[in-house]
C-alpha cells in the first residue's frame, strides 16, 4: 500500500440523495480525478455523504494540521481544478482557503471549512498530559 503521507479528497458518493441517478456524480467526478492525482501520494476517498445534500456534488480535501474543505455544486468540468487545488493544498503551511490555495473557479463553491482540534481527544476524553477545557458559556470544565 501506498504512503499517503494523511493527504486525503472526499468524494460523496450519494449525490444527489434520493435522484433516479443517486451516486452517479461522484462516482464519474472520483473516476476521472483518481487518473489526474494518482502520483501525488492522496488518498481517493467515497464517502456516502459531506452534508450538502441541497447543492450536489460535495467534495472535500482533508491534511494532517490543516482545515479540511468541502466544496459543493461540483461537476465534472472542475476535475482540473481540483487537481490543482490538490496540489496548493499539500504545499501551502497551514491550508488556508485563499487565493493561493484555492483555484478561481473553486472559490465560490467552498461550503465549509472545518478547523482541526485545537487539543488530540481519546474517545470522550482529554489526553491526561494536556489542559483541561473550560466551556465558557456553561462554565463546565471537561476533564
Amino acid at each position: 500500500m501506498a504512503n499517503h503521507t494523511g493527504y486525503s479528497v472526499h468524494v460523496c458518493r450519494t449525490c444527489p440523495r434520493g435522484a433516479p441517478q443517486q451516486g452517479a456524480l461522484g462516482a464519474e467526478f472520483a473516476d476521472g480525478l483518481k487518473l489526474e492525482i494518482d502520483g501525488q501520494i492522496v488518498r481517493l476517498l467515497k464517502v456516502d455523504c459531506l452534508g450538502a445534500c441541497r447543492v450536489p456534488l460535495s467534495v472535500a480535501i482533508d491534511g494532517p494540521a490543516k482545515p479540511r474543505l468541502r466544496f459543493s455544486a461540483i461537476t465534472i468540468d472542475d476535475t482540473e481544478a481540483f487537481v490543482q487545488l490538490v496540489a496548493r493544498y499539500r504545499e501551502s503551511s497551514d491550508g488556508s482557503p485563499d487565493e493561493r490555495t484555492v483555484p478561481f473557479s473553486l472559490r465560490l463553491r467552498l461550503t465549509a471549512v472545518s478547523p482541526k482540534r485545537a487539543q488530540p481527544r481519546f474517545g470522550n476524553q482529554f489526553i491526561d498530559a494536556l489542559e483541561p477545557l473550560t466551556l465558557y458559556r456553561t462554565g463546565v470544565e471537561i476533564a
